[in-house]
């Protein structure tokens, strides 16, 4: 536990992460911004009073498609024209892309495979295009796939701030836009999509994305602390990516769900440092007697960032079975790790931890002496109260005012103390601070 505090720090926010970080993160690839092996989108049944006109439709697609195949070429073009204008219709645009894509997979003649594919029906389900996104943006597709990404910007802007329920999904595929604003932007939006609709979109987008959608997806699901997330959170931790299983181990933190324990203990025996390090945050957010010995092993950690993890964790806790493997882990730990050991142990307030933490006042760096006073004031007990006493003989004001402030918090149990140093201390000043700690606790 040898790295900079500061560092350490800087991994922790790093790890945990804002929103932004899930856009940036991952490369995403640079061949185009639409997957190659799309789902069609879910389509509900039509009501009953549409089902002739929706099997009018399907006649007509199918007579249609024969066309396509015609010797004529005016016939062909047609056809073809009559198709496309199928496809602006927002009413029946759903089930005319699904009759579509059917015929696609399916063709065996040439003619009609180009002229499918030249139709876009490939990219309109693969960015998760409705007819109802159709109708409020009729020319979506072109923009969401222009070659220029400042268009795409705009576009994935406008549906943001849309909130229309069927832009989920594309803003989803977005992530894995080749364009960082974009992705950024699409992050940003995605802020704003709630509900079950939302929630079974980033699900799906968890199981069948790529690397930085999966990672936007785990981060989403977390945040929105999404019960009906947790077992496929659990699933990806065993996910290919390191990014991506160390953000759903943090996800399951924040949503805190008892069935990842045995999961996320697994988790602590990850390859990465990353991984294993965000699966003990996790578990000190869980909680349960049953994630403190797994913490305590991993005190033993190789990487610093695993270990402070796992000593947050288990002050998180509050364990006293960890009382004595973190006064054990305390002398060998350098000053920075030393104290943030010494703060969890005050966290737990085993008074076992009072020798060792009181040990700290002799320490030449006065910010470790301030952090040693401030943790006392967790334990009331007489060898805390004698301690801070001596510390306030301290050459530094900040670990005088700390030892002032933690025999405040003891409270009464100082009391008799703190009379008997006032009637001994001579400095006007000193006599004066002893005053307004014993009338602060009196009054209490």
């Amino acid at each position: 536990m040898k790295a900079d505090i500061t560092k350490v720090f800087a991994y922790c926010l790093l790890a945990l992460g804002s929103w932004l970080f899930l856009t940036g993160c991952t490369a995403p690839p640079k061949e185009a911004p639409i997957p190659e092996t799309p789902s069609p989108p879910q389509t509900k049944s039509p009501p009953a009073s549409e089902q002739p006109a929706i099997n009018e439709l399907k006649a007509r697609i199918d007579l249609l498609i024969t066309q396509l195949a015609s010797q004529s070429h005016r016939k062909r073009d047609k056809a073809d024209k009559q198709l496309r204008e199928m496809l602006s219709d927002a009413e029946h645009f759903d089930y005319a892309l699904l009759q579509l894509k059917r015929h696609l997979d399916s063709a065996t003649d040439p003619e009609i495979k180009t002229r499918l594919e030249q139709m876009k029906i490939r990219e309109y389900i693969a960015l998760g295009i409705t007819g109802s996104l159709l109708k409020e943006f009729p020319d979506i597709l072109a923009k969401l796939t222009s070659l220029d990404p400042e268009i795409r910007l705009d576009t994935v802007e406008t549906l943001g701030e849309s909130k229309h329920p069927d832009a989920v999904e594309p803003l989803i595929k977005v992530l894995e836009d080749t364009d960082e604003k974009v992705r950024t932007a699409a992050a940003r939006a995605l802020v704003y999509f709630r509900g079950p609709r939302a929630i079974k979109a980033f699900i799906n987008a968890l199981r069948n994305g790529g690397a930085s959608v999966r990672l936007a997806a785990a981060q989403t699901l977390g945040e929105r602390q999404s019960k009906s997330a947790v077992e496929p959170l659990i699933n990806t931790l065993k996910d290919s990516n390191p990014e991506v299983r160390a953000r759903a181990a943090a996800s399951l933190g924040w949503i805190g769900d008892k069935k990842a324990v045995k999961d996320l203990i697994r988790s602590l025996g990850d390859a990465d440092d990353t991984v294993r390090s965000m699966a003990a945050w996790a578990l000190g957010q869980i909680k349960g007697q049953e994630v403190v010995q797994p913490l305590i092993k991993a005190l033993a950690d190789k990487s610093p960032y695993v270990q402070y993890m796992a000593v947050q964790a288990l002050g998180n806790i509050g364990s006293p079975e960890a009382v004595e493997p973190l006064i054990k882990l305390l002398q060998i730990a350098s000053p920075d790790s030393w104290r943030e050991i010494v703060r969890t142990l005050g966290q737990i307030g085993d008074t076992r931890s009072v020798k060792p933490v009181a040990k700290g006042l002799d320490h030449e760096d006065w910010y470790t002496r301030a952090v040693a006073a401030h943790t006392l004031g967790n334990f009331s007990n007489p060898e805390a109260v004698n301690a801070l006493l001596k510390a306030l003989a301290d050459k530094s004001l900040e670990v005088r005012t700390c030892a002032y402030n933690s025999l405040g918090k003891i409270g009464k149990p100082a009391l008799k103390s703190l009379k008997a140093a006032l009637e001994k201390e001579k400095d006007e000043n000193k006599k004066e601070r002893l005053k307004e700690v014993i009338d602060r606790i009196e009054k209490e």
